[in-house]
């Protein structure tokens, strides 16, 4: 009797194991059968697998504290599996279910989401955006930007522009992709503008469209985003050119220059110091003649 008794505990304490392992196998299958993206789905999958790791342990161990414990963390593991697995469209960017379900919508989408992850690879082994094809960024139809991966291609389209100091073409580019309805997500759509703003310090300097484009929204999202390069750069310019502070831009440009420091993409900052040089140009045009001993930016 205490031998059945033995097993029968056994199989109490294995059955939930092997159940739950069903389950995320199934899970698993389901995500790789319909989904478009192993990358997307990586990190639903990820959380699914260390949740059931943790599921496995707790009922390995004694009962007490760390018993617990791993049942909390196995707990924890599913609720962001469903939070990265759910599709669900974000303030400023989409989570891993809903890119997933981008991608799987159309053929065009599988294409921009290999372009994004080739673009990234080059990115890093030092390939600018400029010197990438033009091909590349070229949307067939602009019915494509109804999908959120797609839509990401046109913003480096415009990302290149800049890139190429082709400013009037970007500024053109960025105000259409701006007053049009697509599924730009928040993150992109932000940075749209603050490149946007950068233009029009550059170009026109209209005080009054520039203040617009300054909006609460905008500016919340700047403070949140203080650290980013190209936002950095933006205040710099902004500074400089709207402002008219040289005083706090030149305390801007010596944060800049301190924080990108050990930004992960230097052809980023590349770009980022050609942007902020063609920007302190166009100041030299509008100040001559210059007061002698001025600060070099």
């Amino acid at each position: 009797m205490n031998s059945e008794s033995k097993k029968i505990g056994i199989i109490k304490k294995i059955l939930p194991i092997l159940i739950f392992l069903f389950i995320g196998f199934i899970c698993g299958l389901l995500m790789l059968r319909y989904l478009a993206s192993l990358k997307e789905s990586g990190g639903a999958l990820m959380n699914l697998l260390s949740a059931m790791i943790f599921f496995l342990l707790a009922y390995l161990v004694p009962n007490g504290i760390f018993s617990v414990l791993l049942m909390m963390l196995a707990v924890i593991g599913v609720v962001f599996a469903l939070y990265n697995g759910i599709p669900i469209k974000l303030e400023y960017a989409n989570n891993d279910g809903y890119n997933i379900i981008s991608i799987g919508k159309d053929k065009e989408a599988m294409r921009a989401f290999w372009l994004q992850l080739k673009v990234n690879e080059l990115l890093a082994s030092g390939i600018r955006l400029k010197e990438m094809p033009e091909e590349w960024f070229k949307l067939p139809d602009q019915s494509y930007l109804n999908n959120s991966i797609v839509a990401a291609i046109a913003v480096l389209d415009c990302n290149r522009l800049i890139d190429q100091l082709r400013i009037e073409e970007a500024k053109e580019a960025i105000e259409g992709l701006l007053d049009m309805d697509t599924a730009i997500m928040g993150l992109y759509r932000n940075l749209l503008i603050n490149d946007l703003i950068y233009c029009e310090l550059v170009t026109a300097n209209d005080r009054g469209k520039i203040e617009k484009l300054l909006d609460k929204q905008q500016k919340k999202f700047m403070k949140l985003m203080k650290s980013y390069p190209s936002v950095m750069r933006t205040e710099y310019v902004y500074a400089l050119l709207g402002e008219k502070e040289d005083s706090k831009a030149r305390q801007l440009r010596d944060s800049f220059d301190k924080k990108v420091k050990s930004y992960p993409y230097p052809v980023e900052i590349q770009m980022e110091y050609e942007l902020i040089d063609y920007a302190y140009s166009r100041y030299l045009e509008a100040e001559k003649p210059m007061h002698s001993g001025a600060y070099s930016f």
